[in-house]
């Protein structure tokens, strides 16, 4: 990587990390989107992001787990390699639409067994109003199953 694309990965990590997302992960997340090559062995993602192991194979697991990132077999070579999906923000916008339900669900479930006029009920209230008007509002970007 040349320098631009170091500075672009600290700058995005920085990003990244403001939305929750550990720092070392956002720099996994960067490092793949800016990398070169269509795909990278672990390894050499610790290398040169001198990351950990166990923090670099959480990272790449979690950006699996959010749809962004693939584990792929490339002939000749040993080890597992890394690469982000080619439809990476369709798929993490279905795992996020898929957690929205889930979320949505826990607070109808909250609300049925909260007593009335607690503020329990009342945060759990506003969970729902917010979870189902954002399920309700963004039906053109949903994904279709």
């Amino acid at each position: 990587m040349n320098t631009n694309q170091i500075q672009w990965v600290e700058n995005a990590s920085l990003v990244f990390s403001q939305t929750g997302m550990p720092l070392a992960w956002g720099k996994i997340l960067a490092y793949l989107l800016i990398s070169d090559d269509a795909h990278v062995e672990m390894k050499k993602v610790t290398e040169d992001l001198k990351v950990s192991k166990g923090g670099t194979s959480t990272g790449l697991r979690f950006l699996i787990t959010a749809g962004l990132v693939e584990k792929i077999r490339v002939p000749d070579i040993k080890n597992d390699c890394y690469r982000i999906r080619d439809d990476a923000w369709m798929q993490h916008f279905k795992v996020v639409h898929e957690q929205i339900i889930r979320i949505n669900n826990l607070a109808k479930e909250g609300v049925k067994i909260a007593q009335k006029n607690h503020s329990n009920r009342t945060r759990l209230e506003e969970m729902l109003k917010f979870h189902t008007w954002i399920l309700e509002n963004i039906p053109a970007v949903s994904p279709k199953k």
